[in-house]
């Protein structure tokens, strides 16, 4: 499958966990707030769910939740009458899962469980769908994530997954962060490291971050077809790391340049922060 299918180390999956363990109440509040960070992820759940919601799986289809997170996307899932199971790394957001289900009154409909998406715990065609909303960005293998998910979802059945996008706009005008111009910060760094300057290192976890058609080659890897895609998510823009607008007019950015996204316009239409993808497993024909 390429040699982006790695064996996860037990420290990358140490600093995975550290970073969202240290989140758990963050993540609760990003569906609450009215940031563009959190506006973002908020209308990537509304998608996620209208598609499902599009496909008309039947009552008490076995859904798998990866890296449930809150909980929110579970629960809500349980709501319509489906058999959730809800899977993450961290206990603290598998006991907020939980939380959430019994709050909302579907505990009998959410399983959680702790589980590693690189390394599932479930039979072959397990599953009518399966989805990992902001999951893949992390994950060492990302490539081996998705085949444990094509693997576990039946013949037919579905697989909904985001991924980060190397050239989102906000990060396409940012120097500081800007794929186009990472030779000019390699070089940089080179004349630092030769008069004796030293990066600083970072221990902690980083998100990958690919191209669209790197994406669509790990599909086409794992026997997945695409159904609907699209990208999400303008901002918050910076400029060498420093916010360039307030919350305020950032939102209104935000949705004007989604706007033309949704309509695809060229040049914004794939220009979103993340890739949201939904695809149908082909099985063995």
């Amino acid at each position: 499958m390429g040699s982006i299918v790695e064996t996860p180390t037990d420290e990358q999956q140490r600093r995975v966990n550290a970073h969202f363990a240290a989140r758990v109440t963050d993540w609760a509040r990003v569906y609450e707030d009215l940031g563009v960070f959190a506006v973002i992820h908020q209308q990537r759940r509304a998608v996620a769910l209208r598609w499902i919601d599009e496909l008309g799986l039947r009552p008490g289809a076995r859904i798998l939740d990866v890296g449930c997170g809150a909980g929110l996307t579970a629960a809500a899932l349980a709501r319509r009458g489906y058999a959730v199971v809800a899977i993450d790394t961290v206990p603290g957001m598998l006991e907020r899962t939980r939380q959430t289900a019994t709050a909302v009154g579907v505990a009998d409909g959410v399983t959680v469980a702790l589980g590693d998406v690189q390394q599932l715990d479930f039979p072959d065609s397990s599953f009518d769908l399966t989805l990992a909303l902001g999951v893949l960005p992390w994950l060492p293998s990302p490539l081996g994530a998705m085949a444990e998910m094509a693997r576990v979802v039946e013949r037919g059945g579905y697989v909904l997954v985001t991924a980060d996008n190397r050239w989102r706009l906000d990060h396409v005008l940012d120097p500081e962060v800007s794929p186009a111009l990472a030779p000019v910060r390699r070089a940089a760094g080179a004349v630092l490291r030769w008069f004796g300057g030293r990066r600083r290192k970072w221990s902690g976890a980083v998100a990958r971050t690919v191209s669209r058609a790197e994406f669509g080659s790990w599909l086409h890897a794992v026997r997945l077809v695409p159904v609907r895609s699209t990208s999400l998510g303008f901002g918050p823009f910076s400029w060498f790391g420093h916010s360039v607008f307030p919350d305020s007019f950032g939102l209104r950015v935000h949705h004007a340049l989604q706007a033309l996204a949704d309509r695809g316009i060229p040049g914004i239409r794939w220009a979103g922060a993340q890739y949201l993808v939904l695809a149908r497993h082909r099985g063995s024909g």
